[in-house]
C-alpha cells in the first residue's frame, strides 16, 4: 500500500504513529524480557531463589524482539522510498533517539539502583535482600547499556560524519528536546533527591525520626543525585559543544555572504542597520549604498566604526 499508494500513503501519518508505537512498546518489552532473563542468572550466580520458569521469559522475549525487528525492517523500507534527503534523516533520527531514550532511562534506573545497593552494603556482609536487589539493577543496567549504545553511536557519528549533515543533525529539534529532556530530568532528580536527603536530615535533628537506617534511606537518593550531576554535566557538554559548532559554522558561511544595505534618505536606517548586522554576524560582508549625499556618508561613518 505504502509503494504503490504515492505522495498521499508516504505522507501518512496514522503509518508513521502506527510504527513508532508499536516499536516503542516492542522495545519496552524487549527491555522488560531482557532485564528478568539476566535477573534470573544473576540470581543463581548470587545464590538467589529463581521463581517462574525461564521459557516463559524467552518466549516473550522473543517475540518482543521479533515485533521490534519486523516494524524496524517495514519503517525502514518506508524511509528509502521518501524522495527527500532531510526528510529520511528525519525519519531515522526519531527511530535513533527514541530507542536511545528507552536505553538511556533504563540503564540510569539500572545504576542507581546499584550504587544504592553498594552504599547501603559498604562495610557490612550483603543481605539476602541486597544480593536480589543487586541482580535485578545489574540486570536493568545491562539491558539498558544494551540498547541504548548502538543508537547512541549512530547518533554521535551522524553528527560527526560531515559538516553539511553534521551541522544538519545539530540542529535537529528531536536533538535538542533529547538533550533539554535529559537536562531537565537530572535537574528535577537532583532537587527531588537533595530535598528528601535535607528532610531526613531535619527530622532527626526535630527528633521526628531516629539514626537508625538513615543511611540506608538516604543511599537511593544519594545514588540518583550523583547519577543526575553526572547526567546533567555530559548532556550539558553535548549541548555547549552543539553550539559552538553551529555558531562557528554560521561565522564560516557569513565570511561567503555579501549584503548590500541600501539607503535612500538621510542614512539613519541604513546605519542603524549596518550597526544591527555587524552585531549579529561579525564576519559578514556588508556593502553600504547611500543614494543621497547624507545618506552615503553616514553609511560609510559607520562601515569605518565597524
Amino acid at each position: 500500500m505504502f509503494t504503490f499508494g504515492g505522495a498521499r500513503e508516504q505522507a501518512s501519518a496514522l503509518r508513521k504513529f502506527y510504527l513508532y508505537l508499536v516499536i516503542f512498546l516492542a522495545a519496552l518489552g524487549t527491555v522488560s524480557g531482557l532485564t528478568i532473563l539476566l535477573s534470573g542468572l544473576f540470581r543463581q550466580l548470587l545464590n538467589v531463589a529463581t521463581p517462574g520458569s525461564i521459557f516463559t521469559v524467552l518466549s516473550v522475549l522473543m517475540v518482543t524482539a521479533v515485533l521490534w525487528a519486523y516494524h524496524f525492517f517495514v519503517l525502514r523500507q518506508d524511509t528509502r522510498l521518501i524522495s527527500e534527503v532531510e526528510a529520511q534523516a528525519g525519519v531515522r533520527r526519531l527511530y535513533w533517539y527514541l530507542i536511545a531514550g528507552i536505553g538511556l532511562m533504563a540503564l540510569l534506573i539500572g545504576a542507581g539502583g546499584d550504587i544504592s545497593v553498594l552504599i547501603r552494603s559498604s562495610g557490612q556482609f550483603i543481605s539476602h535482600n541486597l544480593r536480589e536487589q543487586t541482580a535485578w539493577f545489574t540486570a536493568v543496567l545491562i539491558a539498558g547499556l544494551v540498547v541504548w549504545i548502538v543508537p547512541w553511536r549512530k547518533i554521535q557519528m551522524e553528527v560527526d560524519i560531515s559538516r553539511k549533515v553534521g551541522e544538519s543533525a545539530r540542529r535537529s529539534s528531536l536533538r535538542r528536546l533529547y538533550l533539554y529532556f535529559y537536562l531537565l530530568l537530572a535537574t528535577l532528580t537532583f532537587l527531588g533527591t537533595s530535598v528528601y536527603a535535607v528532610s531526613q536530615i531535619i527530622y532527626l535533628l526535630l527528633g521526628g525520626r531516629t539514626a537508625v537506617n538513615l543511611a540506608a534511606d538516604l543511599a537511593q537518593a544519594v545514588a540518583y543525585a550523583l547519577l543526575a550531576v553526572a547526567v546533567w554535566l555530559y548532556h550539558g557538554r553535548l549541548l555547549r559543544a552543539d553550539n559552538a559548532a553551529l555558531k562557528q559554522a554560521e561565522a564560516k558561511l557569513a565570511q561567503t555572504v555579501h549584503v548590500a544595505v541600501v539607503d535612500d534618505e538621510d542614512g539613519r536606517f541604513g546605519e542603524r542597520l549596518l550597526h544591527d548586522l555587524h552585531e549579529a554576524l561579525p564576519n559578514l560582508i556588508l556593502h553600504p549604498i547611500g543614494l543621497t549625499p547624507q545618506a552615503s556618508a553616514n553609511c560609510t561613518q559607520q562601515m569605518k566604526r565597524c
